[in-house]
């Protein structure tokens, strides 16, 4: 019960800040409010996925490789949005859209995507 449930909300965490990317397609200078926020959610999410990962039946590596990835992408992830929140030559409040971030994020939905996939017997 609790894998699901960590699971759907790492899920919509994840697809919350993935917003901010296709905002920035309209409005290229983001509001810190909005980016506070973004940050804020991205950091809680990695309770969310180390819940998830925690409570998987633990099978073997073979079964839970694609979540320690996602998790390990998800750290990375985290360590570039800091470099672009901080340091003000790097992003401040314009969000590089060009940046290893939004790159990163795609790998991560790919890696969830794959996980929903094993976990439903569709792969």
């Amino acid at each position: 019960m609790y894998t699901r449930l960590f699971g759907w909300l790492t899920l919509l965490g994840i697809i919350y800040t993935t917003m901010l990317y296709f905002m920035n397609l309209f409005i290229p200078t983001q509001t810190p409010r909005r980016v506070n926020t973004h940050c804020i959610i991205g950091k809680l999410t990695i309770v969310t996925l180390a819940g998830h990962l925690l409570t998987q039946p633990i099978t073997g590596y073979n079964d839970n490789w694609v979540i320690w990835s996602g998790l390990g992408l998800y750290l990375i992830i985290i360590a570039s949005g800091i470099i672009l929140l901080y340091l003000p030559e790097s992003g401040g409040l314009r969000y590089h859209a060009r940046s290893i971030h939004p790159a990163l994020v795609v790998g991560l939905i790919t890696t969830i995507f794959h996980h929903v996939l094993t976990r439903l017997d569709l792969l």
